[in-house]
């Protein structure tokens, strides 16, 4: 991972990916999603536009990610997923339990319906 960034739009933050997600990446994603867990944050949006690849760890981040989003009632989405990073989240079958929408408007629209 080449570089994350974060920004906040009301009660959303947007981390967006420039760079795969590899095992030495694992950490520092888990670390700035997890730092997103405040009370005034209601969502969470990981744009993965540019990111080509997840490895097992970055999924690992991901899982993780999504099960304290749960238990503390947040909402965690996936937007601009590259085919082979959307390939990957549906052979792990997370696309199951996580949101994923085409981009990050489409994610905020769907927690202002």
């Amino acid at each position: 991972m080449k570089r994350l960034s974060t920004k906040q739009q009301d009660n959303s933050v947007i981390i967006s990916i420039d760079g795969d997600i590899e095992f030495d990446d694992a950490f520092q994603l888990s670390n700035t999603l997890q730092s997103n867990f405040v009370d005034e944050i209601h969502n969470i949006i990981l744009n993965l536009k540019n990111c080509q690849y997840i490895d097992s760890m970055g999924l690992g981040a991901l899982a993780r990610t999504l099960t304290i989003t749960k238990k503390n009632k947040k909402n965690f989405m996936l937007c601009n997923l590259s085919p082979d990073c959307k390939e990957i989240i549906m052979m792990t079958m997370l696309n199951k339990h996580m949101n994923i929408y085409n981009n990050v408007e489409d994610c905020i629209a769907s927690v202002n319906a």
